[in-house]
């Protein structure tokens, strides 16, 4: 079995650790785990506050995300309804999708595409 250390340096080298935390000590499983990740995150800030020690980034742009958004957002909408399915009218869904795109409405949009089938569960 490895050592706290161990999956520390694991952890902050590769990413991976174990979902259950055996290297730390607890009574339960969750008292385990909990100590394993408040662990593995108090090392990776740690780790990435040296690594950063006296670096320096550029200013993060002044930018509009709505638009910037929508920019982004509407050739992939206008793409996905490019063309009518034999039988079935595209032009609804488009426009609504466009126009939840447009507004910013991310939950209008998923609805939309979870309603037509293109969109799973999960989101």
């Amino acid at each position: 079995m490895t050592t706290v250390p161990e999956a520390i340096d694991r952890y902050l080298r590769t990413g991976d650790c174990e979902n259950d935390h055996p290297e730390w000590s607890g009574n339960s499983w969750w008292e385990r785990a909990k100590k394993g990740h408040d662990d593995l995150l108090r090392a990776l800030v740690a780790e990435v506050k040296k690594r950063s020690e006296g670096r320096r980034h550029h200013a993060v742009p002044d930018l509009d995300l709505t638009s910037w958004t929508r920019r982004k957002l509407a050739p992939m909408a206008s793409g996905l309804f490019a063309a009518d399915v034999v039988g079935f009218d595209l032009r609804k869904p488009r426009v609504a999708l466009l126009d939840a795109v447009r507004r910013g409405d991310a939950l209008a949009a998923a609805k939309l595409l979870r309603r037509l089938g293109l969109l799973g569960e999960a989101i």
